[in-house]
């Protein structure tokens, strides 16, 4: 238990909170011993301000809905005074009357997940800057090409053939076209990191169309 990546913990909830166990390797993960973390308020403390907030009104959810499961994420206080990202994964027991009696569960450190999601999001605001710029330079150019056939064709069309002016207007159509692909690639590399809403079905409601295949 002592070279577990995980911590393991149990707390009484009837009995507001009060830990009851937790594994000797939250010293090596937190730098804090079994007994402070074990000590009343000593959690509520250390979460995380901007953390416990959520947590508590993620916890109300949970005993309303009657949920056995959850899984949170949130920052802890490390004795040494940074705070350390924790995926805190429990089992919550309720009595006859469905009050919660008891929560056993584990904690595992993700600091080094966090620190490669940020890194992440960081290129990722960094690729998406690239891009805006690239496709604005390459942009340019097009429109140039574009608006000089255009002159072209409206103040020298009688002085052109008939082969003349169609080329001049496949070269607007193409830059056109062209700038039409540079703004679906901008489009396009963007639509894996819009925020996504999700609504819940109810599979079983007869006005939902059934499609099938022919």
């Amino acid at each position: 238990m002592r070279t577990s990546p995980a911590v393991i913990y149990r707390l009484d909830l009837a009995n507001d909170f009060k830990g009851t166990f937790i594994s000797e390797n939250i010293g090596s993960i937190m730098g804090h011993s079994s007994a402070q973390m074990l000590s009343r308020n000593f959690w509520e403390s250390n979460v995380h301000p901007n953390d416990l907030a959520v947590l508590e009104k993620k916890y109300l959810q949970l005993v309303e809905r009657k949920e056995r499961h959850h899984s949170y994420e949130y920052r802890f206080k490390h004795r040494q005074g940074h705070y350390t990202w924790v995926h805190d994964s429990a089992t919550v027991a309720y009595d006859e009357n469905g009050q919660p009696l008891e929560s056993v569960g584990s904690w595992t450190d993700i600091s080094e997940i966090k620190t490669k999601e940020a890194e992440l999001i960081r290129t990722n605001q960094e690729l998406d800057e690239f891009a805006y710029i690239a496709s604005h330079d390459l942009k340019e150019p097009l429109r140039g090409i574009h608006n000089y056939s255009q002159f072209l064709l409206e103040y020298y069309a009688e002085k052109l053939n008939e082969d003349g002016r169609s080329k001049l207007e496949t070269l607007c159509r193409l830059t056109q076209r062209m700038e039409n692909l540079i703004n679906s690639l901008l489009h396009f590399s963007r639509l894996g990191r819009v925020d996504r809403s999700y609504d819940d079905t109810d599979l079983d409601e007869k006005s939902i169309p059934i499609y099938k295949w022919p």
